[in-house]
């Protein structure tokens, strides 16, 4: 719809009431801002600046060595540490002397024994074959005994065979051939009874050398003591046999009554 201004003549006039109203209003409002002080609005607020609060640090000297490189040499931080190390005492003569002097023989003592000569040589080994040798040849009487006995009734038979029967020649041979039996077991019976006896005094002969080899071993101060038998070559500077032996018999001498004996002295 159109808007027709004659018939709405009395809205007309009440809008141009209204614009008068405001016209004024608007002189009035000026007037009174005019006689107020003006408002700065180029004032530039700057935001207040962090400040640190720096305590008082303690700063320690640096070494007067290490105080001197960096004065000659500010642009660089090394820390020189003291290189000087305390000088060595020299050896004395007499120590370099000594330590010249050192011999193989002192770092390793080395001694053999011959076995065989100290069982034949020795009170202790000459005693033990002596006892041993003297059962082997009681042993080997008896057997020759029987034995001659046995050849005896032999030669008798061949020449008395002729003469008698055939049941006493049966029974002279079964004789004759339950004497060999007991020979041949006396033997064998004999053979175990020597190495029983070679055993024993072996063992116990064994025990004593070894005995004494730790003890002049440990006195001496050897590294070492072999059996000869058991080496192929060895000097003679090291066969200690003659002294083995020595000290061997001294454990064998009679000793006075009243006093004991210790083959360890």
């Amino acid at each position: 719809m159109r808007f027709n201004f004659k018939k709405n003549k009395t809205i007309m006039n009440i809008f141009a009431a209204l614009i008068i109203f405001l016209s004024l209003s608007l002189l009035s409002s000026g007037c009174s801002s005019k006689s107020k002080k003006p408002v700065e609005t180029n004032v530039i607020l700057e935001a207040p600046k962090e400040t640190t609060k720096v305590e008082n640090v303690k700063v320690q000297e640096p070494p007067v060595q290490m105080k001197e490189v960096i004065e000659e040499h500010p642009s660089k931080t090394e820390i020189i540490e003291p290189s000087e190390k305390p000088a060595e005492s020299p050896l004395k003569e007499s120590q370099i002397k000594k330590e010249s002097e050192i011999t193989a023989e002192d770092i390793f003592k080395l001694g053999v024994i011959d076995l065989q000569k100290v069982a034949e040589e020795s009170i202790a080994g000459r005693k033990a074959t002596d006892e041993y040798n003297s059962l082997a040849k009681l042993k080997q009487e008896v057997i020759d005994e029987k034995r001659k006995s046995i050849d005896n009734l032999r030669f008798n038979l061949e020449i008395q065979k002729a003469g008698l029967t055939e049941a006493a020649l049966k029974k002279k041979f079964e004789e004759i051939d339950r004497l060999e039996t007991e020979l041949e077991r006396f033997g064998q019976d004999s053979e175990k009874e020597l190495e029983s006896k070679y055993d024993e005094l072996y063992t116990n002969m064994l025990h004593e050398i070894l005995t004494l080899s730790s003890i002049i071993g440990e006195k001496e101060k050897y590294t070492l003591i072999l059996d000869k038998g058991q080496i192929l070559y060895g000097d003679e500077k090291i066969d200690i046999t003659d002294l083995f032996i020595k000290k061997y018999d001294e454990t064998k001498k009679p000793v006075p009554s009243g006093i004991e004996k210790n083959p360890q002295k």
